[in-house]
């Protein structure tokens, strides 16, 4: 599986070269001017990414991430694959997030305002996953390298932007404090992050085809091509037959 910033840089020029060429988890969300006070837990080589494609979900305009198969290029069947899917790099990152919201929930699903937002009870330190594109990977790449460690210190994160033009600044809490060890209340944090495996490790090629749903299609509907240039049959289409 492919781990660690030495990844993060083959992965940031495959995707430059392909653009020249045509769970319960908390996640760490800002909103555009937001500012975070964050303590990263993993660094270096323990950096956890892979490269995904998007199925699409029925009734919503947006997709789900599923790992593919075919994470080495090395030729393992992948459904995505075989359908020409958009393969992109996603990150992950487990940190501390300081000022983390407790969201009011209802038979543990998070409840909405009337404008749709989550309604927000307080806020407390919290373990949270950060997941992202190449762009933020490659800027931790910098700051892992330049601080001797994304775990050196405490960093502030500050949001700029919407969608694509999102841009995230991201610098010590202190410039001039240097280097700081977890404190107790930190490590005691640490404990509980998540298994990242989770995310990154794919499933079997049936479950791929079932998480692809009966039409076995990618975002544009097209069906894909198994072996000898036949479509590859569903089993899932027929158990439901």
């Amino acid at each position: 599986m492919p781990r660690g910033f030495q990844g993060v840089r083959e992965a940031s020029a495959d995707v430059e070269s392909r653009r020249g060429s045509g769970p319960g988890s908390l996640f760490f969300r800002l909103k555009s001017g937001e500012t975070a006070v964050v303590r990263f837990l993993e660094q270096d080589d323990d950096i956890a990414w892979c490269y995904m494609h998007e199925v699409e979900v029925e009734g919503r305009s947006w997709g789900r991430n599923v790992p593919c198969l075919d994470q080495e290029k090395s030729g393992v069947p992948c459904p995505g694959c075989e359908r020409d899917m958009d393969r992109r790099f996603k990150g992950f990152i487990n940190l501390i997030w300081f000022n983390a919201p407790i969201f009011k929930r209802d038979d543990g699903k998070i409840v909405k305002d009337r404008l749709g937002d989550p309604v927000v009870l307080n806020t407390q330190p919290q373990v949270a996953v950060w997941n992202s594109g190449i762009r933020l990977f490659e800027e931790l790449d910098e700051i892992n390298t330049n601080y001797r460690g994304l775990m050196s210190r405490r960093f502030k994160v500050r949001r700029k932007g919407e969608g694509l033009d999102t841009k995230y600044h991201i610098s010590p809490e202190d410039p001039d404090g240097g280097a700081q060890p977890m404190d107790a209340d930190e490590l005691k944090l640490a404990e509980g992050k998540y298994d990242l495996n989770l995310y990154t490790q794919p499933s079997s090629y049936e479950d791929f085809l079932k998480e692809m749903g009966a039409s076995g299609g990618n975002r544009n509907g097209q069906g894909g091509q198994g072996g000898e240039g036949q479509p590859r049959a569903n089993p899932f289409m027929r158990a439901r037959a």
